[in-house]
């Protein structure tokens, strides 16, 4: 458990930074006797509690806690005074504890106690969601319908989406800056991004247990709780470690690729995500190849014909294209051939204005001299 203490007597905050760390679960990362720096500090620390003297110079404790759990709802607050008549007060504002100067060791001792139990609690009743990231962003608490979050703009859901891509890792506010206000005036820039944020945080109030985005002077992290669930980590983290393919493996490969239910945020026009949608693309088709091949190889040619038109379906793999006449033309199913050739055709010029490979345009040709030739001489 890690501890900031505020109080403007610095006499006060090393008595109590030293009966604080005769307890070897909880640990001071900060003492700070300005009020208005201690805000700041907050909210940039990674922290489970704060210390807060209520008798501060500039501003009262108590607003000051209302200004912390405005950004922080999850930080547990101990208030501390030499007045005992503010206790109600400090409970109006969902103080955990509240010590009165002359501070103890064993007073210290119960309030630190208090304090493992509150976030051993929280723990306990954490509810799991999932996140579905597949097409488009949306949440699904405890196996109930997925929902959306009703962003404020567009472009505070943009940015929302970049942070839980990057999540983790720090966004820088120049990258922020670049990527939705670069061709605006600097000052207004900032000021936009700074609301933006503050929207982010806004909604993702609901779910603020799960999500805790911290500021830093260089930009933003978003953290996600271990209970957080996302569809296609799940996916890749599957398919990543399936055993060698078999009868015995089959339906593990099968199960696994159907938890893929469409591409990386493929609902959005965002740059920016194309990079791993491509990834993800390319590791569905290379475990879509291997069931397909699987079972043209054991003969099943019913199951090999569907997940080659899978792959059909999702790219423009030439090689699922040919496999596909191949086994049509092996089942005599001629006008199947032609049409896939013909639908193959269609899609290379409509996408890339190209046309089928060599390799394809040669075997096609070569199949239909060889039916031109069998129809000739069976008249």
């Amino acid at each position: 458990m890690k501890a900031i203490l505020v109080d403007d007597e610095p006499l006060a905050l090393d008595i109590l930074e030293k009966f604080i760390n005769e307890n070897d679960e909880m640990s001071v990362v900060a003492k700070i006797t300005n009020p208005h720096l201690a805000i700041k500090e907050i909210i940039q620390q990674d922290v489970n509690v704060v210390f807060l003297d209520i008798n501060l110079p500039g501003i009262n404790g108590l607003e000051m806690a209302e200004i912390i759990l405005g950004e922080k709802p999850n930080l547990i607050i101990i208030f501390i005074t030499a007045h005992a008549e503010y206790a109600l007060q400090a409970f109006d504002v969902h103080a955990l504890d509240y010590l009165v100067k002359p501070i103890t060791d064993s007073r210290i001792r119960k309030t630190i106690n208090r304090v493992k139990s509150k976030l051993n609690a929280k723990k306990d009743v954490l509810k799991v969601i999932h996140l579905k990231m597949c097409n488009h962003f949306a949440i699904n608490v405890n196996n109930d319908t997925f929902e959306t979050i009703s962003w404020r703009t567009a472009k505070v859901q943009e940015v929302f989406l970049y942070l839980m891509h990057n999540r983790e890792k720090i966004v820088r506010k120049s990258t922020l800056i670049d990527l939705l206000w670069s061709e605006t005036d600097p000052d207004r820039a900032y000021s936009q991004l700074y609301n933006t944020i503050y929207n982010v945080r806004k909604g993702l109030k609901r779910f603020q247990e799960h999500f805790q985005l911290k500021s830093t002077s260089e930009g933003y992290i978003l953290y996600t709780s271990k209970n957080i669930l996302i569809d296609i980590d799940d996916w890749k983290k599957d398919v990543s470690s399936l055993p060698k393919l078999n009868w015995d493996t089959i339906n593990l490969y099968k199960d696994s690729m159907y938890k893929y239910t469409g591409a990386y945020l493929n609902d959005y026009d965002y740059w920016w995500a194309e990079g791993d949608r491509y990834k993800y693309e390319q590791l569905w088709q290379k475990v879509a190849f291997e069931i397909a091949d699987f079972y043209f190889e054991q003969s099943k040619l019913e199951d090999a014909k569907t997940w080659y038109l899978k792959i059909c379906n999702e790219s423009l793999s030439e090689r699922a294209y040919l496999s596909l006449m191949k086994i049509h033309a092996a089942e005599q199913n001629y006008e199947v051939v032609n049409r896939v050739y013909d639908r193959l055709k269609e899609k290379l010029q409509d996408e890339y204005n190209v046309k089928p490979s060599g390799k394809v345009t040669s075997w096609y040709m070569n199949w239909l001299s060889e039916r031109n030739f069998i129809n000739s001489h069976s008249l």
